[in-house]
């Protein structure tokens, strides 16, 4: 492990006088980093201890904003040879507007968040439309910040650019896009009991993903389902047990309602025993289901639930159904005692899987010449098979 560097600066105005208690922020993106902020002390200055650079491109973004001033960026190289760095603010400029709904009405209460700025999304500020539906940030960069904006049961507008002005903007939030129909047995035509509800997401046609941590449960052949974040395309996938699981057509931002009908044909489940390494059930082990769309991470040898939204788990037999599945797909299975990796075709002609037993690594961390006690340490394995 190394050092890390020592970072100071000072924040001043365009006649050079300390600007105080302004803050500064470490990092390209506040919503995927966790480096600390500070604030400027009665002489404008600040420092940042056991500092390393931005993964991305060997550099530090410090990001300074205070009352009464427009924000200012830089990106540093972070090294022993590191300068104190020095913010000139300039006066602050004002971005107003309305948000208003497709009859020119006001949205009150709707949410607008400045997102990204100079390639970076390391800016902050956020306000809630007052009863008019307006909005003022009057501490503005002078130049182009992409912003936020949405509310319940409106579809969200996301990177909207804009640029201080005199004038006022009026930007208009369209309803959300509501998905609703029946979900029948295709030969029957009575609705299904109960059914699970997957929304989707299609970024291009070779690209979807579906929000299985998200599934809804549906009752009596009926499903009601929106969608208030703007993406290239939404999709809705049924799954119901005993059935082959159904994807709806592509749906669009603007097509505000929709009613889309499924008639489900029956399947077949395939019943699975996983079994230990020393060949007793596996209770209660834990199978993801991996596509193209559902990728999976797995910390200390348990699913990382965030990431690995469509878990299966085996009974008191070590048995467990697998469902038909739309897209090529391979089984990643763990249990205290093992795990197995399994693909498609291996999956296609058993009826049981053995796990193999767990592996382990050993080492020393030295901080230094010295043991580094109380680190943590991550074994990573990449594959994109």
């Amino acid at each position: 492990m190394k050092k890390g560097f020592t970072i100071t600066g000072r924040v001043v105005d365009k006649a050079g006088k300390p600007i105080a208690n302004a803050q500064v922020s470490q990092g390209s993106d506040r919503w995927g980093t966790h480096f600390p902020d500070t604030r400027t002390n009665a002489e404008g200055e600040f420092e940042f201890k056991n500092v390393g650079p931005d993964m991305r491109q060997n550099k530090l973004v410090l990001t300074v904003q205070a009352a009464g001033y427009a924000p200012d960026l830089k990106e540093i190289n972070v090294d022993k040879d590191t300068k104190p760095v020095e913010f000139v603010l300039e006066p602050a400029r004002t971005i107003k507007g309305r948000i208003v709904d497709p009859d020119g009405k006001p949205v009150v209460g709707a949410f607008m968040s400045a997102d990204t700025w100079r390639g970076h999304r390391s800016i902050e500020w956020r306000v809630n439309t007052d009863s008019e539906g307006r909005f003022c940030w009057k501490e503005a960069p002078a130049d182009e910040v992409l912003f936020s904006m949405g509310k319940e049961g409106f579809m969200s507008i996301r990177r909207k650019a804009l640029t201080p002005s005199d004038d006022e903007y009026v930007l208009t939030l369209s309803p959300s896009l509501t998905i609703r129909g029946s979900v029948t047995d295709s030969k029957t035509g009575q609705p299904i009991d109960e059914f699970k509800v997957i929304q989707g997401i299609e970024w291009d046609s070779k690209q979807k993903h579906w929000e299985y941590r998200n599934a809804k449960i549906f009752r009596n052949g009926i499903y009601e389902v929106k969608e208030n974040e703007p993406y290239p395309g939404h999709l809705v996938r049924i799954e119901a047990p005993g059935y082959k699981s159904a994807d709806s057509r592509v749906f669009k931002d603007n097509e505000v309602n929709v009613t889309f009908d499924f008639k489900l044909e029956k399947d077949t489940w395939r019943k699975i025993t996983i079994l230990s390494p020393d060949g007793q059930p596996a209770v209660g082990a834990e199978i993801a289901i991996c596509t193209p769309s559902q990728q999976t991470m797995v910390q200390n040898g348990k699913f990382q639930r965030m990431q690995t939204p469509n878990i299966l788990t085996t009974d008191a037999k070590g048995v467990f159904s697998l469902p038909s599945q739309t897209e090529p797909y391979k089984l990643i299975i763990v249990h205290d005692t093992g795990c197995a990796n399994l693909s498609e075709d291996k999956i296609k002609s058993t009826s049981e899987i053995k796990l193999d037993a767990w592996g382990s690594v050993e080492g020393t961390i030295f901080m230094g010449a010295k043991p580094a006690d109380g680190q943590i340490v991550n074994l990573m394995e990449t594959s994109s098979s």
